[in-house]
């Protein structure tokens, strides 16, 4: 990764530490999808993390939903695990935070418990109080009509210049997704309206993505969670459908077959979390999916340019992406055959 910090990153850390051009020394340590991250230290001083967003409204929304997120859950002294904001100017999609030093881990490197962290972070958060939480997170399971709606929203805004995208999605997307709202849909429909959307006091926070690459661990074995970019309210249920599927293809058996429980454990006042995880689960595994078909919009092409992604030639790109998303489908098929 080789990449500068703007006039504004410059300006930010000056106007706040101090820090002049040629004291401070900007490294740049991770790129996402919109974002680049750079380790800013100076002599005698702490380090600091630089999250820089590409120059884009949605961009700019991210970062204030991620500030003002993580302030929330230091005001509720739910911030041991993740990093302090800072400073920020999201007029210009630049903010500071605390450096955390740490190690990017997998569940394959771990054993049973490697999910227990991720449990106790969502527990900490539930015990804000609901008049405090900030408004939906953008992929939340309002409802099962939202999540059915909202995958095919995002379905349509894919575009289907691709002749390969283009079979795809009409062969084996579109099919699978009916199948799944059919049948979340019957294993709700005898308890729960459809269309209703998750009473107030059933919701928690949904903090971080929760899975793997986007937490580290410390020297102490301490987890740290880093994304925020979807902070605000989400049903318990969709959220323990989030961390399985992103962890689908490391996690073990045994790993899973403990998070479960210890999940139902914790938020076991909640008597119909289980129905709406088994109704969820399908719908949100396509949500996974669809996040893999996210490089055939320009824009989100233009964005992975600014974070210095595309390195590869376009067709390499997106042929890579259709495989991976179709990699995933089979395996949410056979997942939800299992279940």
């Amino acid at each position: 990764m080789n990449y500068p910090p703007s006039a504004h990153a410059l300006r930010l850390v000056r106007s706040n530490l101090g820090w002049q051009p040629g004291q401070a020394h900007f490294e740049p340590v991770w790129a996402g999808r919109h974002v680049r991250v750079f380790k800013v230290s100076c002599d005698g001083s702490d380090p600091v993390a630089l999250k820089e967003y590409a120059p884009d409204f949605r961009a700019t929304l991210t970062l204030q939903r991620e500030f003002s997120g993580l302030r929330l859950l230091e005001r509720f002294g739910a911030c041991s695990c993740v990093p302090k904001a800072l400073h920020q100017d999201s007029d210009h999609g630049v903010a500071m935070y605390e450096w955390k030093d740490g190690t990017v881990i997998s569940p394959v490197d771990r054993g049973e418990d490697v999910f227990d962290p991720f449990v106790e972070f969502l527990a900490s958060c539930a015990k804000i109080p609901a008049n405090e939480l900030p408004d939906w997170s953008p992929d939340a399971a309002r409802s099962g009509a939202h999540l059915e709606t909202s995958l095919h929203q995002r379905l349509e805004k894919i575009p289907r210049d691709h002749s390969g995208l283009k079979a795809w999605i009409e062969s084996k997307l579109q099919p699978a997704l009916a199948q799944f709202a059919g049948q979340s849909r019957h294993a709700i429909e005898s308890v729960l309206d459809w269309d209703q959307e998750l009473p107030l006091e059933r919701r928690i926070l949904a903090p971080s993505h929760l899975g793997f690459p986007d937490v580290i661990e410390t020297t102490s074995r301490q987890i740290i969670f880093l994304t925020f970019s979807k902070f605000g309210q989400d049903d318990p249920a969709a959220l323990l459908a989030q961390i399985l599927h992103q962890s689908a293809q490391t996690a073990t058996p045994d790993q899973k077959a403990r998070l479960i429980p210890k999940f139902f454990e914790s938020f076991g006042s909640d008597p119909l979390l289980g129905t709406r995880f088994s109704a969820w689960f399908p719908l949100v595994g396509l949500q996974h999916t669809l996040d893999l078909l996210d490089v055939f919009c320009p824009m989100d092409r233009a964005l992975r340019d600014f974070a210095g992604l595309v390195v590869r030639p376009k067709e390499e790109v997106l042929s890579h992406a259709l495989e991976r998303a179709d990699q995933s489908l089979e395996a949410l098929k056979t997942a939800v055959s299992d279940s």
